[in-house]
C-alpha cells in the first residue's frame, strides 16, 4: 500500500507517519532525507544539498510507484496534478492533513522553523483556495 500525506508545512506529516507507519515502511521524508546526506539545518536545506536530496526523493517515489515497494508512504506537501494521477494509477491513498492555517502557523512558531516557512503555509493556502 502506498499513502502519499498531503498538507501545508506544520500540518504534522512527518508525526502521522511515525505514529502510522510499521517497522520497515519505506519513508519519503525531504527532510529526513535531507539530514541523512548531512544537512544539519532545522528544516533549512542549503541549495545545493536541496537539489541531490530532490533528486533522491524522485528516484525513491519513481521506485515506489513501479511496485518494487511493498509499504510506502510519501510526504508530498503539494503534488501536482501530474503527480496526483502517477499515485492514482498505483493504488495510492492520498490522505489530506490539514489543521488550519492558524494552527501551522503557531506550530512553525512554537517549532523555531526558519522564517520563511510562514509564508509557504500561507502560499499553501492561498493556492488550495484558489486551485
Amino acid at each position: 500500500m502506498i499513502r502519499v500525506i498531503v498538507g501545508p508545512p506544520c500540518a504534522g506529516k512527518s508525526t502521522y507517519i511515525t505514529e502510522n507507519a510499521d517497522p520497515g515502511d519505506t519513508i519519503v521524508d525531504f527532510d529526513k532525507l535531507a539530514t541523512a546526506f548531512g544537512s544539519t539545518g532545522h528544516h533549512d536545506t542549503p541549495l545545493s544539498m536541496r537539489r541531490v536530496v530532490q533528486a533522491a526523493r524522485h528516484a525513491a517515489i519513481h521506485q515506489i510507484l513501479m511496485g518494487r515497494v511493498e509499504n510506502a508512504w510519501v510526504i508530498d506537501t503539494d503534488p501536482t496534478r501530474l503527480m496526483q494521477s502517477q499515485y492514482r494509477r498505483a493504488g495510492a491513498e492520498i490522505i489530506l492533513l490539514d489543521p488550519g492555517m492558524d494552527a501551522c502557523l503557531e506550530r512553525a512558531t512554537e517549532d523555531n522553523r526558519p522564517d520563511w516557512t510562514a509564508e509557504q503555509i500561507r502560499r499553501w493556502y492561498r493556492l488550495r483556495i484558489t486551485a
